[in-house]
């Protein structure tokens, strides 16, 4: 099963780092394939240093987003999605 996570964050470092915390202790079945995408919003904190730190156990993509706004940043998560 191949499976793509989207993650829109906007100056949420400390929750962004307990959820990534959260992901990385998933119990999955072997055959289970997980694309994260993290879109960066515009953020003026430490979120790109918390996606680069994150050592999770599969692939994890950080986008940002220039244009602010919600709909932007899950759009953005849709163009990157593998499955």
């Amino acid at each position: 099963m191949h499976l793509t996570i989207a993650l829109c964050t906007w100056n949420r470092a400390d929750s962004l780092k307990r959820t990534l915390s959260s992901l990385r202790n998933l119990e999955l079945p072997d055959s289970t394939e997980i694309h994260l995408v993290v879109v960066d919003d515009n953020c003026t904190d430490t979120t790109p240093q918390i996606v680069a730190d994150a050592q999770l156990p599969f692939l994890c993509t950080r986008v940002s987003e220039t244009n602010s706004g919600l709909s932007h940043a899950r759009n953005a998560a849709v163009d990157l999605a593998r499955a």
